[in-house]
């Protein structure tokens, strides 16, 4: 059972204290008792007080200096306070309310009314503080939701460039082994000339010359191919992994080069141009969190024009004022008209099943805004569609 509470009444008349300490007592308060609004306050400090009920005229600090007092504190920024007047000159009600006061009783009072008006002031105070904590916890779990859902539209934009990351991987691999196997079959013959070349006559054909000119480029070719697996590897690892720190300075372009890797095989048919303004000053928030924006953008781009000739995506940046602008627009067939405001709806899609959650755009939009930003779509005069993302200099 929740504990009636503690009162803190302030009256430099002894009569009024004993009336109220008796009959607020009696119903389970726990009352704390002063004389002057300086021991209000030292009071205050011993007690957790749930609510005060002072009067308005006391010598040295009146009840409403107090308030104003106990309001200042953490402690007590919000606890309700009831002021005992023997005056009902409406003036006065108005510096109370503007004190900090929730309701006034007017002197002489019966111990009755008090004790239910105490009791309403109580209860709603709990309710709000009830009510607070409550949005605290659903703010807190929103935004807990928010990181699971973005970290789960990644693994499934993972699962949708699944194809093209072991195509973009498997084509370094091929050159890798076929110039591995090249040095297989040219060893023997290496081992060979090696042997000769330590006991050759001067005018003896050089034949290690091919395999002179021949093996830099085969060496070349490994070492770039596992260069690339590297790049397309390290891009995977951090497009999926959650980071420790979100606020950190980055260049866009930086980050659409990482976004570019991650996403380079499911744009194999699609040519990609950049019109990015130099210089750019750096940016500040989670440089991981806008890859994710634009990978998203760039990969509906792709899919939004499969199966025509000219596949085209321009990606520009420039400074506009104290934000960059950035935008991602192609050739495909745009938008429909009825669906420009339905895109950025959570699970809204018009893929077929396998090509994305319908969480990529809404979750896009949230990142945008969470950096200070705004994101919108449109459709290009002619054909394509447009997505312009600004994101501001200072946060």
């Amino acid at each position: 059972m929740e504990e009636a509470g503690t009162i803190l009444i302030a009256d430099d008349s002894r009569a009024s204290l004993i009336l109220l300490q008796r009959g607020l007592g009696r119903l389970g308060y726990d009352i704390v008792t002063a004389e002057s609004g300086q021991e209000a306050l030292q009071l205050a400090e011993e007690n957790n007080v749930d609510i005060f009920v002072l009067d308005v005229q006391m010598p040295g600090m009146s009840g409403f200096d107090t308030a104003r007092a106990l309001h200042a504190t953490t402690q007590y920024r919000e606890t309700p306070i009831l002021f005992l007047t023997g005056e009902e000159d409406i003036q006065q009600r108005i510096k109370g309310f503007e004190a900090g006061g929730v309701d006034y009783i007017v002197k002489p009072f019966h111990t009755v009314e008090v004790a239910k008006r105490v009791g309403i002031h109580l209860e709603l105070f709990r309710r709000r503080r009830e009510s607070e904590r409550y949005a605290n916890e659903m703010e807190t779990l929103a935004d807990e939701r928010a990181k699971q859902l973005a970290h789960a539209d990644r693994l499934a934009m993972l699962g949708t460039l699944a194809g093209g990351v072991a195509h973009e991987i498997n084509n370094p691999l091929s050159f890798i082994s076929g110039n591995v196997q090249t040095m297989v079959n040219l060893w023997p013959l290496m081992n060979q000339l090696i042997g000769k070349e330590l006991k050759r006559e001067p005018d003896d054909p050089d034949d290690l010359d091919f395999i002179r000119e021949e093996m830099p480029e085969i060496l070349d070719g490994i070492q770039g191919g596992i260069q690339r697996i590297a790049k397309i590897v390290n891009g995977l690892k951090t497009y999926v992994r959650e980071k420790g720190v979100d606020r950190e300075a980055y260049q866009i372009a930086q980050v659409f080069d990482s976004a570019l890797t991650v996403c380079q095989g499911a744009l194999n048919q699609v040519e990609v141009i950049t019109e990015f303004e130099k210089p750019l000053p750096d940016l500040m928030g989670d440089s991981q969190k806008i890859e994710q924006v634009l990978i998203n953008l760039c990969v509906n781009a792709a899919h939004a024009m499969e199966g025509r000739e000219d596949q085209k995506i321009w990606v520009r940046a420039h400074k506009d004022g104290d934000a960059i602008v950035v935008s991602v627009e192609d050739n495909g067939e745009g938008i429909p008209a009825e669906n420009l405001l339905s895109i950025w709806d959570p699970f809204f899609t018009t893929k077929e099943v396998g090509k994305g959650t319908g969480l990529g755009l809404s979750i896009c939009q949230n990142i945008i805004r969470e950096h200070g930003g705004d994101i919108e779509a449109s459709n290009v005069e002619g054909n394509g569609a447009k997505f312009t993302f600004k994101l501001p200099l200072s946060q």
